[in-house]
């Protein structure tokens, strides 16, 4: 008699497979094959820009932290000197107490030496905790910098994006505004894949914007115009992008008409923003960056291009704004190249700290342009001023307290520090 199938056993589960009859081994019983489960992962999340900049700036707070500790650790070794220093008297004063004369008595020779061994044991273990304490601090502040750095960086990265977010809405602006102007024009973008600070991107649109127009309406000539100039009926601007060790460089060119310095120079006296003598001195750099001057413009039309009253002064100062600087170079008839200069993030700043009155000042290191160490015999009087020389020039020395208008002679409140 054929014997019935028993119960079915407890069901087998696993965190990794689920147990399953295999229809191609049918007739054989209990024959089971795994399937395994595919993991569920989000491989991408939206976080607020709030919630980066929040982040950045407990960043700021552990960098703080970090020269904190410096200070602290700065504090131990002086403490240590002062400690080798008590130390070493001590053993003198010790070595003294043997070479008392024979009218001290025993008994204050004894007590005096077992007062001082006492003291000596205390300096010692003083001197083992201190020497203990400052290598625990030195390995906090190791791993605290470690850690801080890595955090920045991450969060430097994770603000960064590719300018190509901000490109691609550019050649839809070239054609419609050579449309308008009935003039050929191709725009050409490179390194798009170049990655820059969130914030740059929002508040670079607008500049670049102005520079295209710019490019079109002033630089860029009609097709015809082009032709009996020997140049190819379409003109071209280049927008490119690429990343140095500290920042990032974007440059919008074109081969228009170029820059007309003689045009240059006649705006500049007709609007009286520098006289014929300053004019005669200037290099052919100083003359282009004239056109950077508020209100400075050397086209005698007014257009819907690039007349909205957004001129380059004002594409200068948001470039300043962004810790960068813009300059220009051309030559008539070939063309022009804005070059636009950007740190590559804007999430921190690197500084430089001084001491002014016993208190802390950070002066951001893009507006220092080099440091050295003064011998006061090196500072000069002209023309009843101090100064130094630098590079053999004399250059007027002011100290910093009188800039920020600090009384030096008073003492700082130790609440204050």
């Amino acid at each position: 008699m054929p014997s019935q199938p028993g119960p079915p056993g407890p069901e087998t589960t696993d965190s990794s497979a689920i147990l399953i009859e295999d229809p191609a081994e049918e007739g054989k019983k209990g024959t089971l094959s795994p399937i395994e489960h595919e993991q569920y992962r989000i491989e991408t999340i939206r976080v607020p820009t709030q919630k980066l900049d929040a982040l950045m700036r407990q960043v700021g707070e552990l960098t703080t932290t970090k020269i904190h500790i410096a200070r602290r650790l700065a504090e131990l070794e002086e403490l240590l000197r002062w400690w080798e220093e008590w130390n070493r008297e001590a053993l003198g004063h010790r070595s003294l107490v043997h070479e008392w004369k024979q009218e001290v008595t025993e008994e204050l020779r004894r007590r005096t030496s077992a007062y001082l061994e006492e003291e000596g044991q205390r300096l010692e273990h003083m001197g083992r905790l201190l020497f203990r304490l400052r290598h625990a601090l030195d390995e906090d502040q190791t791993r605290l910098e470690l850690v801080t750095n890595e955090l920045e960086d991450g969060v430097r990265a994770v603000r960064l994006l590719p300018l190509s977010t901000l490109f691609q809405r550019f050649p839809r602006l070239v054609r419609d505004l050579a449309r308008t102007q009935g003039k050929e024009v191709h725009l050409e973008i490179t390194g798009g894949e170049t990655s820059a600070d969130k914030r740059i991107l929002e508040e670079m649109k607008d500049p670049l914007t102005h520079l295209i127009r710019n490019a079109i309406d002033h630089g860029i000539e009609p097709p015809a115009e082009r032709e009996r100039a020997g140049k190819p009926r379409r003109g071209t601007i280049s927008l490119r992008a690429y990343q140095t060790a500290t920042n990032i460089i974007i440059e919008v060119a074109d081969d228009g008409r170029g820059l007309d310095p003689e045009a240059i120079r006649r705006t500049a006296l007709q609007r009286r923003i520098c006289g014929e003598d300053e004019l005669a001195l200037m290099t052919p750099e100083q003359v282009q960056s004239l056109i950077f001057t508020s209100g400075f413009s050397t086209s005698p039309l007014i257009t819907d291009l690039s007349g909205r009253g957004v001129g380059l002064d004002v594409v200068r100062t948001n470039v300043e704004h962004l810790k960068g600087d813009l300059r220009v170079e051309s030559s008539p008839g070939q063309g022009c190249t804005f070059s636009i200069r950007l740190p590559i993030t804007l999430a921190t700043s690197r500084v430089l700290i001084v001491m002014v009155a016993q208190r802390s000042y950070a002066l951001p290191v893009e507006y220092v342009h080099t440091t050295r160490l003064v011998a006061p015999s090196a500072i000069l009087t002209v023309q009843g001023r101090k100064a130094i020389l630098q590079e053999g020039k004399p250059i007027s020395l002011v100290p910093l307290a009188d800039l920020l208008e600090i009384q030096t002679a008073k003492a700082v409140p130790a609440s204050s520090q």
